[in-house]
C-alpha cells in the first residue's frame, strides 16, 4: 500500500468523513534543505464532509494530526490541509 492510500484510509477509517483525497506532493519540494527527500514527506490532504467543514479550523486540523501522529513521527515532513463543504 503507497503513503497515500494508507493515509486515505486511516482518514477515512478514523473520522466518519465521507470523501478523502491525498495528494503527494513531496516532489515539489525535493531541493528544500530540510526535506528528507524520501519522495513520501509532503501531502495535501482534502476532506470533502459538511460536518467535518462546520467545525472550527484548529479543531479540524488537531482530528487530522492526532489520527495521523504515527505517520507525522515516521515519514509526513508537512501537511497541507484543505476541507471543503460537501
Amino acid at each position: 500500500m503507497n503513503s497515500e492510500t494508507l493515509i486515505e484510509r486511516k482518514l477515512l477509517d478514523n473520522l466518519g468523513v465521507k470523501k478523502v483525497k491525498v495528494t503527494n506532493n513531496s516532489y515539489l519540494h525535493k531541493h528544500h534543505p530540510q526535506s528528507p527527500n524520501s519522495g513520501n514527506s509532503h501531502f495535501k490532504i482534502t476532506v470533502f464532509d459538511q460536518k467535518f467543514y462546520q467545525l472550527p479550523k484548529l479543531e479540524s486540523h488537531k482530528k487530522i494530526y492526532d489520527c495521523l501522529s504515527q505517520e507525522m513521527k515516521t515519514f509526513i515532513h508537512a501537511l497541507e490541509i484543505e476541507i471543503v463543504n460537501a
